[in-house]
């Protein structure tokens, strides 16, 4: 699953490229509307004002983390944390922390910098995003040895997937 994101998250330099537009990367909190799933998502600045609004900008793809199915029964086993599963760990995002309901978003621009969304106007992240992805048996039922694959993005919009024991 690390390397599929990773593969997703260099889509983002070059839909910008593709579409001469601001590209978002969102990690997206599951929602009431759907809670099944948390949808990693890149969206393109279709109004051209660098900001992301989900009601005017164009959603170009979705990867899906199933959290259940649809009776309800859990079958989650990506976790996005290595303290719970239903949190999100993340770091140098439009939001730190591990909030599961908060989304974060990283902004790429023509240049290919990787900017926080959360300052106005929009800024080059001075260091690497990180967002943390495992399999969720090694947070909620202690599988050996615990493995940690961290995704980076660099404030050039590099992606590297770094595996880690925690």
């Amino acid at each position: 699953m690390a390397q599929n994101l990773q593969i997703f998250a260099k889509k983002v330099y070059s839909e910008g490229q593709r579409r001469g537009a601001v590209t978002f990367l969102r990690v997206a909190p599951a929602t009431v509307a759907d809670p099944k799933t948390v949808p990693i998502q890149i969206w393109a600045d279709a109004d051209a004002d660098g900001a992301l609004d989900t009601t005017l900008d164009t959603l170009v793809e979705t990867l899906s983390i199933p959290l259940t199915d649809a009776a309800g029964n859990d079958v989650q086993r990506i976790s996005l944390s290595t303290a719970a599963k239903n949190q999100v760990e993340s770091g140098n995002w439009s939001f730190n922390g591990t909030s599961a309901a908060t989304e974060r978003i990283l902004a790429c621009d023509f240049h290919g910098r990787a900017l926080d969304t959360s300052v106005a106007p929009p800024t080059q992240i001075a260091g690497a995003a990180t967002l943390s992805v495992t399999h969720a048996e090694m947070v909620a039922a202690g599988l050996r040895p615990k493995k940690n694959f961290q995704l980076r993005i660099s404030p050039a919009w590099n992606i590297q997937v770094v595996e880690s024991l925690y």
